[in-house]
């Protein structure tokens, strides 16, 4: 099976993550700013410029702090260097945007499963090489 659930997880997780933080850029900038203001945005009135303002800010600064993780995850995922050093950036990267920006936990939860797998996979990966030459061994005597 190799590494292709870590890529096709960590591919998907990514590109999830970076549409994640464009539509987040809009949607956080009105949901700080119903956050800010309170209980105002429930009973229909309109929001503060100010407030706006505060939650683009807010909103700007949790995009900016991720977008950047979100690319490099998907150059790394991409490649096919170490398994391990993917699976423990894809696991980092999935827990420490998590806990930046929560609303994002559909991309988050896909990054640390791919990252577990990838892990997984390094650890046996000798094991897997050895059942597979024991097998052919064996096969070999038979015939």
């Amino acid at each position: 099976m190799g590494h292709t659930p870590t890529f096709v997880l960590g591919l998907v997780g990514s590109i999830m993550a970076i549409l994640g933080c464009m539509l987040w850029i809009w949607q956080g900038t009105f949901f700080w700013a119903g956050f800010i203001e309170g209980i105002k945005q429930i009973e229909g009135e309109e929001l503060l410029d100010e407030s706006i303002r505060i939650g683009f800010i807010i909103a700007g600064i949790q995009t900016l702090l991720t977008l950047p993780f979100y690319i490099v995850t998907l150059v790394k995922s991409c490649s096919s260097k170490s398994l391990r050093s993917v699976g423990l950036w894809l696991l980092i990267v999935g827990i420490a945007t998590l806990l930046i920006n929560v609303f994002h936990i559909i991309p988050c939860i896909l990054l640390i499963i791919a990252g577990i797998l990838a892990l997984i996979k390094e650890k046996g990966s000798k094991d897997d090489e050895e059942v597979t030459s024991f097998r052919v061994e064996k096969s070999d005597h038979i015939a």
